[in-house]
C-alpha cells in the first residue's frame, strides 16, 4: 500500500515539474510527511529529513511552495529555481485528491510514533476509551509524571489540568468522537500555563491524537516590572501584540484589538497571517524569515484586514524573543498609518499647491518688475522728452523775445531790417504755434479724447493737394518728388483731417531728413478692401536697431541731422492709423534712405 502511495506522489511530482512535496494537516497544525527532496536541499536549509515543521517553511521558504488545500490536508510543492504553476497544481492535486487524503491519514497512522517524536511539542495519541497508545518525549514533560503508568490517560489529565480544564477537554473530546469530526480548546495547567490542544479523530482506527501547543503564562507568577510592562502594552494606543514561534497571537492589547474591530479574546489563538491581506502574505512571510534569521530590528508595513473586510496600513515593529538561543515567539508593535497617510496626501497636495501658488507669485514678481522698469524707462522718456519740448520750445521764444526787443529798442533800425527782423518773428512764431498744436494734438490723441470723424473722399485727390502743399519745402532743398497715382477714383471712408496729418508728417519727414538734391517717391496702391501708401525717401536713413524707437512714446532717435525734433511726430501718425485699424512699416538704411508703407481700410 504504501508504495502505491509512493508511485501516486512520483505521478503528481512528474506531472507538475516540481522537487518535492510536502503534506501539513490543517486540524492539527502539523508537519505529515515530505516527499521527494533532494538530499542536498536539506544539506543547503539545515533540516534533516522527516524533521522539518511547516511553520519553519512558512517563514523561510515560502517564496518556493504554492500550497493547495484539499479537504483535511495542505500539499505544498517546492521548486526550486521557480515558483510552480499553480492552475496545473489545482489540476493535478484535484485528480488524486481523495488518494492524497487517505496517504495522509495513513502516514498519521501507521508512522504515528516517528511522526509524534518529530512534531517538537506534547503529542498523545490514545484509544477513544482513553487509554493510552503513544506518547512522545515532550509529553513526559507537559504531563509531570511518567505517564506510561497510568492505563487512563484521560484519568491522569485530571491530576494535570484545573476542574474546569479537565471537563472541558472530556466534553469537547466526546463530542469530537460522537461527531466525527476534530476539535480545539484551551486549557490551563494546574501550574497556569494555558494550552491549546487540537484533537484530531481518526476513525477508521478509533484514534486520538492530541497536540498541546503553548499558549500563554498566567501572569500571576510574573514580577512587579512584568506586571507594569504588561500594563504599558495594553495602554498603548495602537496595536501591541505576541505572537508565539508558529505565528498565533498568544496576546492583543484591548486598542489594538478594537483597531479591527475585534476583541482580544477573538484574536488569540489565530494565525498572524490570517490578518494579512492575500496580496502581502507572501511578502510578510518573507519579512518574518528576514527578522528570524538576522536577529536585527526591521520594521515593515502590512495590509492588515478588520473584521469588516477593510484595509488598515500598519507600520510594524518588532523582535524575536529567545529562550536558550531559539526562537519562541515574537513582540510586535503596529501603528496605524492610514490616518498619517491621509495626512500626507493632504500635504503633499498643499505642497503641490504652494509650489504653484510660488511659481505664480514669481511670474507676478518679474511682471512687476517688468512693469517698473517699464515705468523707470517711460518716466526717464518723459524727462528726455520734457528736457527736449523745453528746448524746442526756448530756441523759437529766444528769436522772437530778442529780435522784438531789437525792434523796440532801436529807432534809427533801417526799414529793411525791421521787415526782416519782423519775418524772423513771425516765422518762429509760426513754428512756436506749430510745436504747441503737435502737443496738443498728441495729447488728445493720448487721452483718446479725439473721436475719429469719417467722411468719404476720394484719396488721389486727397494725395495729390497734399504733396502740392510740401512742394515749397522741398524745392527749397532741391528735392524731386515723383508720384506714382492711379488715374482712377479711391473713394475710402478715414477721418480726414487726422488721415492727413499722418501723412502730412511722414511726408514732411521725408523732406526734412533728405540730403539736398535728393528724391521723394510717392506711390498709391489700390487693392478690393485696402489701399496702401508708400513714402520712399533718399535721406539719412535711420539705423535698424533705432527703427523699433520710432513710434515709441517720449522716445527720441540718435541721427545724424542737427536739426531740432519734438520726437513725437511719428508716434501721433501711428496712433492715427492705429485708430483707423491700419498698419505701418519702416524699412531703412543709414545715409541710403527710408521706405514708410501704410496700409489702410477703405471703410
Amino acid at each position: 500500500m504504501k508504495n502505491h502511495f509512493y508511485n501516486i506522489l512520483s505521478r503528481i511530482l512528474v506531472e507538475t515539474s516540481t522537487d518535492g512535496i510536502i503534506f501539513f494537516n490543517k486540524i492539527t497544525n502539523g508537519l505529515v510527511c515530505l516527499a521527494g527532496f533532494p538530499d542536498s536541499f536539506f544539506r543547503s536549509s539545515g533540516y534533516k529529513k522527516g524533521e522539518t515543521f511547516l511553520t519553519d517553511f512558512l517563514f523561510q521558504k515560502t517564496g518556493n511552495f504554492i500550497f493547495v488545500d484539499s479537504k483535511d490536508f495542505v500539499y505544498g510543492l517546492f521548486k526550486n529555481d521557480k515558483i510552480p504553476d499553480k492552475v496545473i497544481l489545482s489540476e493535478v492535486v484535484g485528480k488524486y485528491r481523495d488518494e492524497l487524503n487517505l496517504y495522509g491519514q495513513y502516514i498519521l497512522q501507521s508512522e504515528k510514533n516517528k511522526f509524534a517524536d518529530y512534531i517538537g511539542i506534547p503529542v498523545i495519541i490514545k484509544d477513544t476509551s482513553g487509554h493510552l497508545i503513544y506518547g512522545n518525549s515532550e509529553a513526559a514533560g507537559f504531563l509531570n509524571s511518567d505517564y506510561e503508568i497510568y492505563k487512563n490517560i484521560n484519568e491522569h489529565y485530571l491530576n494535570v489540568f484545573d476542574t474546569e480544564s479537565s471537563d472541558t477537554v472530556g466534553k469537547f473530546v466526546s463530542e469530537a468522537v460522537a461527531e466525527e469530526k476534530s476539535e480545539r480548546v484551551f486549557v490551563k495547567k494546574n501550574d497556569g500555563t494555558i494550552f491549546k490542544v487540537n484533537s484530531y479523530f481518526i476513525k477508521e482506527d478509533d484514534l486520538i491524537i492530541d497536540f498541546f501547543f503553548p499558549e500563554k503564562v498566567n501572569s500571576g507568577n510574573e514580577d512587579d516590572l512584568s506586571e507594569k510592562f504588561s500594563q504599558l502594552v495594553e495602554a498603548y494606543d495602537n496595536l501591541a501584540f505576541f505572537l508565539n514561534k508558529n505565528g498565533y497571537f498568544q496576546a492583543v492589547n484591548t486598542n489594538g484589538s478594537h483597531l479591527l474591530g475585534y476583541k482580544a479574546e477573538e484574536m488569540i489563538g489565530k494565525h498572524f497571517l490570517e490578518f494579512v491581506s492575500d496580496d502581502d502574505k507572501a511578502e510578510i512571510a518573507l519579512t518574518f524569515q528576514n527578522i528570524l534569521s538576522s536577529r536585527k530590528h526591521l520594521p515593515f508595513e502590512a495590509n492588515l484586514i478588520d473584521c469588516y473586510s477593510n484595509k488598515i496600513l500598519f507600520q510594524i515593529f518588532g523582535n524575536p524573543v529567545y529562550s536558550n538561543n531559539r526562537v519562541t515567539g515574537f513582540l510586535g508593535f503596529a501603528k496605524d498609518l492610514s490616518k498619517i497617510k491621509i495626512l500626507e496626501e493632504k500635504i503633499n497636495r498643499l505642497n503641490s499647491k504652494l509650489i504653484e501658488s510660488n511659481r505664480l507669485i514669481s511670474i507676478e514678481k518679474d511682471r512687476a518688475r517688468e512693469q517698473v522698469n517699464v515705468i523707470e524707462e517711460i518716466n526717464k522718456l518723459k524727462n528726455e522728452f520734457i528736457s527736449n519740448i523745453s528746448h524746442e520750445l526756448r530756441t523759437p521764444l529766444a528769436s522772437i523775445v530778442g529780435f522784438a526787443e531789437t525792434i523796440n529798442s532801436d529807432n534809427t533800425l533801417p526799414h529793411e531790417m525791421i521787415q526782416e527782423f519782423s519775418s524772423i518773428i513771425l516765422n518762429e512764431g509760426k513754428r512756436l504755434a506749430k510745436l504747441v498744436n503737435d502737443i496738443l494734438d498728441f495729447s488728445k490723441l493720448e487721452n483718446l479724447e479725439d473721436a475719429l470723424v469719417a467722411e468719404e473722399f476720394d484719396l488721389v485727390l486727397f494725395i495729390k493737394d497734399l504733396i502740392k502743399e510740401y512742394i515749397p519745402q522741398a524745392d527749397k532743398k532741391a528735392i524731386r518728388v515723383n508720384t506714382e497715382i492711379p488715374e482712377a477714383e479711391i473713394i475710402i471712408s478715414a477721418d480726414k483731417e487726422k488721415i492727413k496729418k499722418a501723412f502730412g508728417i511722414i511726408l514732411s519727414n521725408s523732406v526734412k531728413f533728405n540730403n539736398q538734391g535728393g528724391r521723394v517717391n510717392v506711390i498709391v496702391k489700390d487693392f478690393l478692401n485696402e489701399f496702401e501708401v508708400i513714402i520712399i525717401d533718399t535721406g539719412i536713413g535711420i539705423a535698424e536697431s533705432e527703427i523699433p524707437k520710432l513710434f515709441q512714446k517720449f522716445s527720441k532717435i540718435q541721427t545724424n541731422y542737427q536739426n531740432p525734433s519734438s520726437g513725437f511726430g511719428l508716434v501721433t501718425a501711428k496712433q492715427i492709423i492705429d485708430m483707423h485699424k491700419g498698419i505701418i512699416r519702416v524699412k531703412s538704411e543709414v545715409n541710403k534712405g527710408s521706405s514708410f508703407i501704410i496700409r489702410l481700410p477703405k471703410k
